[in-house]
């Protein structure tokens, strides 16, 4: 077990693992701390920001998988982070792929990629609903 403290100021909504157990605890406003962890340690947070995903509203979830780490936006669309946070930023791109909830308020969504596949499944929970809704990419529409 690590324990590592985060600066007074941060105030993570999200956190992420990788399947190496680095760590991102993400901010609704793009904004993050990352930890690279090792067998026998642990290595301290690293500040940085989300490039590329300006405009797209607040997180509502992340995932990473071997693509890099993947957000999920209050307004359905989804960005994709490779690599790891260098220099304060940590550059994203957004995908062609948003979720299809229209112009539906969303409480909480989060996004991840089939492995083997590198298809893409969403759960989305709406507000004032008592289920999750989930989406699975088709490749053939």
């Amino acid at each position: 077990r690590f324990e590592l403290g985060l600066p007074s100021q941060a105030m993570p909504a999200l956190v992420a693992a990788s399947s190496a157990g680095d760590v991102a605890a993400l901010a609704r406003s793009h904004h993050g701390y990352f930890a690279k962890l090792g067998l026998q340690s642990a290595q301290g947070f690293v500040d940085f920001r989300l490039a590329g995903v300006e405009g797209l509203g607040d997180l509502l979830g992340a995932s990473w998988g071997d693509a890099g780490l993947l957000v999920t936006s209050s307004n359905g669309t989804l960005a994709e982070c490779p690599g790891f946070p260098s220099k304060g930023t940590w550059p994203c791109r957004k995908l062609n792929t948003r979720l299809p909830v229209g112009d539906a308020q969303v409480a909480m969504a989060v996004s991840a990629r089939v492995p083997g596949t590198g298809l893409l499944r969403a759960a989305v929970a709406f507000p004032r609903e008592s289920s999750i809704v989930l989406f699975s990419e088709d490749p053939t529409i």
